[in-house]
């Protein structure tokens, strides 16, 4: 009988041994999925964020333009209705008129808060003035706008 228990306590102590290694195996297979999981959800975090903001500065760059193009549909060609309407802007030339704008799309006259740029050149053929108003940052133009406009 003696030896039936010492054959048990055996068997016993090999289970347990078999069921640990089990464990470990099953607990690391599962930080394992886990790690890839939470890798790609950074990755599709990171993704979104992104394109979030690129979307918030298209739809900004979108607004600033749409705006100058309706400011050019009532421009009598004074230099004052321009500047009325973007009083940081400033006349580059006859045909250009450009405006410094800081990182929530207002204008600044200050260089150093300049994070995009709106431009807007005209020319004329004399019997309609074409327009061309780019809104960009300093790595790309983020918007471009044509507008034409009969004159009188």
């Amino acid at each position: 009988m003696e030896l039936n228990q010492n054959e048990s306590r055996k068997k016993l102590h090999k289970s347990d041994k078999n069921g640990s290694k089990l464990f470990l195996t099953e607990l690391m297979i599962n930080i394992f999925f886990f790690a890839v999981v939470a890798a790609v959800c950074i990755q599709c975090f990171s993704t979104a964020n992104a394109l979030s903001r690129e979307s918030k500065e298209l739809t900004g760059a979108i607004n600033v333009a749409s705006n100058m193009a309706e400011t050019y549909r009532i421009w009598d060609l004074k230099e004052d209705t321009l500047l009325n309407y973007f009083p940081c802007g400033k006349f580059e030339s006859d045909d250009v008129f450009s405006v410094n704008l800081d990182e929530n799309w207002q204008g600044c006259k200050d260089g150093n808060e300049k994070k995009y740029e709106l431009t807007l050149r005209t020319v004329s053929d004399g019997k309609i003035l074409n327009a061309t108003i780019t809104v960009g940052n300093t790595k790309k133009t983020l918007y471009e706008l044509e507008v034409k406009k009969a004159l009188r």
